[in-house]
């Protein structure tokens, strides 16, 4: 893919030529974030996730029943402090 600044439309959007996997050329408004394929792909790359199974829902582990309510609040806090890290570091 090949992006390439382009002119202005007449609503001084401004414009970028993009040469596609699938042999589109053309110019494109830039949306963000930026599009890196032409809108046809982009269509189909969302219906192939909406048509994408359902991830399964996340299962206890073994054992979590017998846990006492200060080891699974332990287990909890251990989690919330892993996910916190995960999203920081995005």
């Amino acid at each position: 893919m090949d992006l390439k600044p382009g002119t202005k439309s007449s609503l001084t959007k401004r414009k970028l030529w993009l040469d596609c996997e699938c042999g589109f050329s053309g110019f494109i408004t830039p949306t963000r974030p930026a599009r890196t394929v032409c809108p046809h792909c982009e269509a189909r790359r969302y219906e192939q996730l909406a048509l994408a199974p359902a991830r399964p829902e996340p299962k206890l582990p073994a054992g979590w029943e017998q846990l006492s309510p200060e080891q699974k609040a332990r287990v909890e806090r251990y989690i919330a402090t892993l996910l916190a890290e995960q999203l920081r570091l995005l």
